[in-house]
């Protein structure tokens, strides 16, 4: 197997590449959620998920953690709305369309308002986390957790149904008060569209098998990120209910277009 990076266009760039390949499953794509939530957020979407490309296998979940300045007086789910609903001037974090998407599910549900601060990446998020120009972030766990652990950020909550194994002690956000909250991202491999499903079955299966071999899985497992499973299908009857669930969650929030 050869990687290559083909970032840009906000994934257009590598689907692209998938779309100038034959359809014989040698060449696939690796992307996060982002495939389904990109399309949703641009005027003219640059490629469609469901149309052009065939879901071959999940690689992994990984759900978010909700984390504040240590210096907001924040420690709970409740004490986080009721922070959001008196303080005008608080500031979200956002590395992302996915980290801010988390939010905005927030916002919709606990009903109230947030203004978010852009950041280019993980990195530059954190530098603003650390310094008190942003209060809260949505953020994935291998971001934040060396930050959570120093007592530098506290973790609040994480996005999951079920607390994850690297923060035991933190509790979802289910359980803390908006019980219909749930958000965790995933990553999955695609091929092109038309690709013989007895190609596609062969993948998933070792791709499934990959991912559950001991080394891999404890990999995933230090960053609370469970492997994937299901079949080609289930795969595909995900991928498609995913698209549809963000388009609506992204028209609701009335998130603006990325170009």
């Amino acid at each position: 197997m050869i990687v290559e990076n083909k970032s840009g266009g906000f994934g257009a760039i590598a689907q692209q590449e998938i779309a100038n390949s034959a359809p014989d499953g040698h060449t696939l794509v690796m992307d996060s959620m982002a495939l389904v939530v990109f399309p949703h957020l641009m005027k003219t979407p640059l490629y469609d998920p469901v149309k052009d490309l065939d879901p071959i296998a999940q690689v992994n979940t990984f759900p978010f953690v909700i984390v504040v300045n240590p210096n907001v007086p924040v420690k709970s789910v409740t004490d986080l709305i009721e922070y959001l609903r008196t303080n005008s001037n608080a500031n979200v974090a956002s590395a992302g369309a996915t980290t801010q998407l988390a939010a905005e599910l927030f916002r919709l549900q606990a009903k109230v308002k947030m203004t978010f601060i852009p950041y280019r990446g993980g990195a530059p998020t954190m530098v603003s986390m650390l310094a008190g120009d942003t209060q809260v972030y949505f953020g994935d766990i291998p971001t934040v957790i060396n930050h959570v652990k120093s007592g530098k950020l506290r973790a609040i909550a994480v996005t999951s149904k079920e607390r994850v194994s690297v923060l035991p002690d933190v509790p979802t956000v289910a359980e803390s008060g908006l019980p219909s909250y749930e958000y965790v991202s995933w990553n999955g491999i695609y091929a092109r569209a038309g690709t013989p499903a007895d190609i596609l079955k062969v993948l998933n299966a070792e791709i499934l098998r990959a991912v559950r071999t001991p080394e891999v899985a404890a990999l995933l497992d230090a960053v609370g990120s469970p492997p994937g499973r299901g079949t080609v299908e289930e795969f595909r009857a995900f991928h498609v209910s995913q698209y549809e669930y963000w388009r609506r969650i992204i028209r609701e929030a009335n998130m603006p277009y990325i170009n």
